[in-house]
């Protein structure tokens, strides 16, 4: 199993175990508005939905970077940024919400943070 860590509104750590199957799975993104700057290989998006496996986050705004054409470190804010994902077949989902979510799609982890 991976480790993702979230930060709460109270800017306290929390790590809770997820689905190690999640990170294996492919990444898709929705969005109303995306710019794309081959140059830099980076993207920015409006009004975001990201699903992976059993994560979901949905977003205002993104802006992140491709690695391979593929997406790799992305930066999302909102009123909130909405955030779930399955914890284990036992457990069921979580929930969260923040201010601005990072997500690293190498490192298998998603820090929420405000």
């Amino acid at each position: 199993m991976k480790i993702v860590s979230i930060t709460s509104i109270l800017m306290c750590s929390t790590y809770v175990y997820a689905l190690e199957s999640d990170f294996q799975q492919s990444i898709y993104i929705e969005a109303a508005d995306t710019l794309y700057s081959p140059n830099q290989s980076t993207f920015s998006a409006s009004n975001i939905q990201i699903k992976q496996g059993t994560i979901d986050i949905q977003a205002a705004k993104a802006i992140g970077t491709l690695k391979n054409g593929q997406p790799y470190q992305l930066t999302l804010t909102g009123s909130p940024v909405r955030f779930q994902q399955k914890v284990s077949e036992e457990k069921g989902m979580v929930y969260g919400k923040a201010n601005r979510v990072e997500y690293n799609t190498t490192a298998t982890e998603i820090l929420l943070k405000g």
